[in-house]
Formats: C-alpha cells, sequence, structure tokens
C-alpha cells in the first residue's frame, strides 16, 4: 500500500525507532565512530535498523531525504503489527471491541474520514465575524449601489466618494440588515468569545475522526505538516471526503477522560499566601481549559506520528 503522507513527526517516529529496533542506536554511534577512524564495521546488523540509522545520519548532516523518512515509517509501522502493539482501528472495528481493546495498546491506527479543526483559523474568523457578514449583505445590493451611485456622479460635487458613502450610510442600515440575517454577531459577546479562544486554544491544531459513536481526536504540530495547512484543506476539505489514517499513542482514553473535581477554586480566606494565590490561578486555569477544550466522554486523545492516506 502506497503511503501519501500528510504529516510525520520524524523526531518521534526514530526516538521510538530507536527502542523498537535492536541495534539503530548502537549502529549510529558506531558508525558515527568508525567514519572518523576511517574503519569498517564487522559486525552484522539488521537491516532495517541499518536503514533507520541512516536516515537519522543524513537528517544530522541537515540533508532532508523525505523518501527515507517514509520508508523509516513503513518499516516502523509493519515492525508494531508484526509485535502486536498496534491497535488498528477502522469502519470494520465494532464499537464494543474498540473499547475492549483501548487498555491492551499503547499505539493506535485510525482510518476514517476526518475533520480539520484549527483553532487560530477560528479565532480569526469570529474576530471579523461582522465585517464579513456585513459585507455578505452589501454583496447582494449591487442594483440599489448602482442607482445610488449614478445620482452622486451626476452631480457637481467634489468628493463624489465620500458623498456615495455618506449616503449609503444614511439610507441603508447594514449592521442591522446583517443582524436579522444572523451574518452579526453581538459586539461584546463577540469580543469576549474571541478573547477566550486566544488565550486558552491560540494555534491549537487537531483532527477529529468519528467511527462507532468514539471520537478520536489527534493535536497536530503543524511544524511536522508536509504542506501549508491551507495548501491541503484545499485539497481534501475540512471535513474530508478521502479517509485519513492516523498512527500515533494513545494519550487518553475514555475511562481517562473522567472529571475531577480537584481542580475547584478555593477562595477562602485562608488562601492569602502568595504560594496559595498561585496554586488557586493555576486550578482555575485547568478549570477554563477543561471548559474551553476538555475531553469528551466518548473521546481518545492520539499523539499522532504519523497522518497519511492510502494509494
Amino acid at each position: 500500500m502506497i503511503k501519501n503522507f500528510i504529516y510525520l513527526d520524524e523526531p518521534k517516529l526514530y526516538s521510538f525507532s530507536s527502542q523498537l529496533f535492536e541495534g539503530v542506536t548502537e549502529y549510529v554511534l558506531s558508525e558515527e565512530y568508525l567514519e572518523k577512524e576511517d574503519r569498517e564495521e564487522s559486525r552484522e546488523r539488521l537491516a532495517s535498523s541499518r536503514v533507520i540509522a541512516d536516515v537519522i545520519k543524513e537528517t544530522s548532516r541537515s540533508t532532508t531525504k523525505k523518501f527515507l523518512h517514509d520508508h523509516s515509517f513503513t518499516l516502523f509501522e509493519n515492525q508494531l503489527r508484526e509485535k502486536g502493539k498496534l491497535l488498528d482501528i477502522n469502519t470494520s472495528t465494532g464499537k464494543e471491541e474498540t473499547l475492549a481493546s483501548l487498555h491492551d495498546y499503547s499505539f493506535i491506527k485510525v482510518k476514517s474520514k476526518a475533520l480539520i479543526s484549527d483553532a487560530e483559523k477560528l479565532t480569526t474568523l469570529y474576530k471579523n465575524f461582522n465585517s464579513i457578514g456585513e459585507s455578505m449583505v452589501i454583496s447582494q445590493m449591487q442594483g440599489e449601489l448602482t442607482i445610488l451611485e449614478n445620482e452622486i456622479l451626476n452631480k457637481d460635487i467634489k468628493d463624489k466618494d465620500s458623498a456615495i458613502k455618506k449616503r449609503f450610510e444614511k439610507e441603508y442600515n447594514i449592521k442591522k440588515k446583517a443582524l436579522d440575517n444572523k451574518l452579526r454577531l453581538p459586539t461584546i459577546w463577540k469580543e469576549s468569545l474571541t478573547n477566550l479562544l486566544n488565550f486558552a486554544s491560540g494555534n491549537t491544531l487537531q483532527i477529529h475522526q468519528n467511527l462507532n459513536d468514539i471520537l478520536f481526536s489527534s493535536f497536530i504540530e503543524r511544524s511536522h505538516l508536509r504542506e501549508d495547512l491551507d495548501s491541503i484543506i484545499k485539497k481534501y476539505s475540512r471535513f474530508t471526503q478521502k479517509e485519513f489514517v492516523v498512527l500515533g499513542v494513545i494519550s487518553s482514553n475514555i475511562s481517562q477522560a473522567e472529571k475531577s473535581n480537584e481542580t475547584a477554586l478555593n477562595t477562602s480566606a485562608e488562601s492569602v499566601q502568595m504560594k496559595s494565590q498561585l496554586r488557586n490561578m493555576s486550578n482555575a486555569l485547568i478549570a477554563l481549559e477543561e471548559i474551553m477544550h476538555g475531553t469528551e466522554d466518548n473521546e481518545v486523545i492520539i499523539e499522532p506520528i504519523a497522518i497519511y492516506t492510502e494509494l
């Protein structure tokens, strides 16, 4: 099966590979030493270990060999499967089977259509929502604007553009039209929501996959994307019509996602010392983050190593 990589966390891949394959780390160290001494290694090494070690060496020389990285991942995935360490979830996997297996595996592979959730883009949308909404209303008023401009342009007015704008604002309440058409949000509410998103979510990028009422969420490091995010979305859309494969580490599963009451904010009179105040502020931060992007009851969080489509 040919893989079209969308995301590959190379440092994580080689960290796990060095532990999964015998001799990778020793091979790299040995090669570095022997290169300096201009000697040859006499002991035999595993073929897979040598390939991965060669890639690590090339990377250390600042030479990007994407095809070698991709091949190394294929070796890694195959080794996980051979050793029985990989939980493979797809559309044919039942819910009960999935739930029963989650605790028995550290590595998981999920294949399904995906939703790309970009907090940075969402924050920008809310920030500019009213302006965009008003522009959409005005875009439907070409006829009215043509008549208005024709009247002004036929008059002896020095600053015609300014006159057109003043006349337009006087005759048409665009903010009210946008609000009536649900293309405008209450200003104070919009600004407050934007502040919360900026603070709690920042530039968080996630991929969500929903299979048999189980939500699999992967937090993405933008630096490991193979191409620009906008380009990926243009090709696949935000809700992909093509199945994405996510392979990574289970960082929290459904049973571990139980909510705790230990983070309640303590505002008692005894919490007057700086240490207590800092602890309470941390608890408040945890509570806010739980509200903004806490784990859902049916959600499994994945720390992704690779995301790709199969060809």
